[in-house]
């Protein structure tokens, strides 16, 4: 992620009380989300309102706070999809699936047009955050 150094999150968690090695483990439980995301400077939106968006404001919202984490909570699991960025000659957005895994190099690197990625994200329900600062 640009200007970001990914290498502060453990230390940024565990100042926030959270235990980093758990949260590894079994991810973030939904009371924890705040705390994480405060920790991690986020900003949130509720699933509801942002499948009310049109792609315009999907592509607006990228723009100005891109990289975008898409979060579903399967109940006894959950997923994250990061949302980096719009090519506009192709319509396609160009989406990191990280499988869940926690080492470098495990991304794939998927391309969506915005029906077939809210085809993806309505199947769930979910919650989009953003680096803020």
């Amino acid at each position: 992620m640009a200007g970001k150094d990914e290498s502060t999150i453990p230390g940024k968690l565990t100042a926030a009380g959270l235990d980093y090695k758990e949260l590894c483990k079994r991810g973030i439980y939904i009371e924890e989300w705040p705390v994480a995301g405060s920790a991690l400077r986020m900003c949130g939106w509720e699933g509801r309102l942002v499948k009310a968006w049109d792609d315009e404001q999907l592509v607006y919202v990228l723009k100005g706070y891109g990289p975008l984490f898409f979060t579903w909570d399967y109940g006894s699991s959950g997923h994250a999809l990061l949302i980096v960025g719009f090519e506009a000659k192709m319509k396609k957005f160009k989406i990191y699936n990280p499988y869940n895994q926690f080492e470098v190099g495990t991304v794939d690197v998927e391309w969506a047009t915005a029906s077939q990625l809210r085809e993806k994200l309505h199947k769930a329900r979910w919650a989009l955050q953003a680096w803020y600062g």
